[in-house]
């Protein structure tokens, strides 16, 4: 998989481009080259990158500077919490539907769970993401869009 990744980079285009700036002379963008170890072949860069990362040295973000571990490491909580509640929901509603879609297969109940359990498959996970987001943050205000719990308020008209 990480072979698959990694060429699939060079695919989209080359990766200077997507790091210098559009007024960045071919000196500039050479130089970029060179120093992230561009201008090797591609089977070099790749054994470098897996030297590394079998030592857990991912290198720094493009973004900020920072160590890529840190960063990885800094957000692990949260998503281990994301990971498990996702799972503690899935079982909890999961099997008993699941049980019940096996008992009466042929009722509207049981083809409904099934039409639902398809669709969830079927879709694209990023466009659910958006569709949950949309519900439960933005129409229900059930949780925060903005990264902080807003008040609700309503407006009176007299």
């Amino acid at each position: 998989m990480s072979a698959l990744v990694f060429c699939g980079l060079y695919m989209i285009g080359d990766p200077v481009s997507m790091l210098a700036s559009p007024e960045a002379s071919e000196l500039e963008r050479e130089a970029i080259r060179r120093s992230l170890g561009l201008d090797l072949p591609l089977w070099t860069q790749y054994g470098i990158f897996l030297s590394k990362a079998i030592q857990l040295d991912f290198g720094n973000s493009f973004l900020n500077g920072e160590s890529a571990m840190r960063l990885i490491l800094e957000r692990m909580p949260a998503t281990l919490e994301l990971a498990t509640l996702a799972m503690f929901i899935s079982l909890l509603l999961g099997v008993p539907l699941g049980i019940y879609a096996g008992l009466f297969p042929t009722g509207l109940g049981a083809r409904s769970i099934m039409g639902g359990s398809v669709l969830g498959f079927s879709l694209p996970n990023f466009w659910v993401g958006l569709m949950l987001i949309m519900v439960f943050a933005v129409m229900l205000g059930w949780v925060p869009a903005g990264g902080e719990a807003q008040p609700k308020t309503s407006v009176r008209l007299s």
